[in-house]
């Protein structure tokens, strides 16, 4: 296997760990562990195209954290507020 495919190998292994553990920072901001890693996700990497679960992107877009344009799904200035606070938290995990 190449160096590469480890590391994509490894963020997908390691993804369920992540999303329990931002489970409890993700529900105290009104969000599901999948929607808070897909603000997350979007707010830093904007430039990546992220495939992403149709109600993860309906409960941002509900909240105002995120819009649906012609370029794809963005974050609002409201998200990008939560995006770093959620950044935070998950840096500290």
């Amino acid at each position: 296997m190449t160096e590469l495919y480890n590391i994509f190998d490894a963020f997908f292994n390691a993804l369920p760990e992540i999303e329990n553990k931002m489970d409890a920072v993700a529900k105290k901001n009104g969000l599901d562990s999948s929607s808070a890693l897909l603000l997350i996700s979007i707010y830093g990497y904007p430039e990546n195209k992220i495939s992403a679960n149709e109600n993860s992107v309906k409960q941002l877009c509900g909240k105002g954290l995120a819009e649906y344009t012609e370029k794809g799904l963005i974050v609002t200035s409201r998200g990008a507020i939560l995006a770093k606070s959620l950044e935070l938290a998950l840096k500290k995990l």
